[in-house]
């Protein structure tokens, strides 16, 4: 009886286990455009989380149809918000980057938050960062854009970590 009661206990913190990250991963990417399909946010979301969880600090993106429908004046108020309101962020710092694309009016806004994320992610890193998908965007290969900015996001943590971080010149 007790064998039973042990495997049973031990089956359901092995599904408990396993339920926790795909509850986590709905984090990272959330589509209310309706941009992409299920797989290309599986695909992102991991990629994201695997960033956050090696860095410590999370990389999201958010996607909206008009963020004027959230009550919102401009879409940095709308991401600065909706970072805040979504609790977004790793650790105690609640570090990380969001990029918020609002479809209807075609406007995007990168947040930052947190003294790490700050620091890695500077206002000339940003618009390094949309250099890289604002092609993809122009194009509308949404997956596309989203995906070179997670890996964009990717380099400058990865160059970080190795003690060799990216040089930026500040924008004038």
């Amino acid at each position: 009886m007790k064998r039973k009661l042990t495997a049973l206990l031990l089956v359901l913190l092995l599904a408990v286990t396993l339920a926790v990250p795909a509850l986590a991963a709905g984090d990272w990417v959330t589509d209310e455009a309706g941009l992409l399909t299920d797989q290309q946010i599986s695909q992102l979301s991991q990629r994201a989380a695997a960033l956050a969880h090696s860095s410590g600090v999370g990389v999201y993106i958010r996607t909206v149809d008009d963020y004027a429908d959230y009550g919102f004046t401009d879409v940095e108020t709308a991401s600065y918000t909706l970072y805040h309101n979504d609790s977004l962020g790793v650790g105690d710092g609640r570090d990380g980057v969001l990029l918020l694309l609002s479809v209807s009016n075609r406007k995007y806004a990168a947040f930052v938050y947190g003294d790490k994320a700050e620091l890695l992610f500077p206002d000339s890193a940003l618009q390094q960062l949309e250099d890289g998908f604002l092609d993809d965007f122009r194009n509308d290969d949404w997956y596309g854009g989203f995906a070179d900015y997670i890996a964009a996001c990717g380099r400058y943590l990865e160059a970080n970590a190795n003690g060799t971080p990216i040089d930026v010149e500040p924008s004038d």
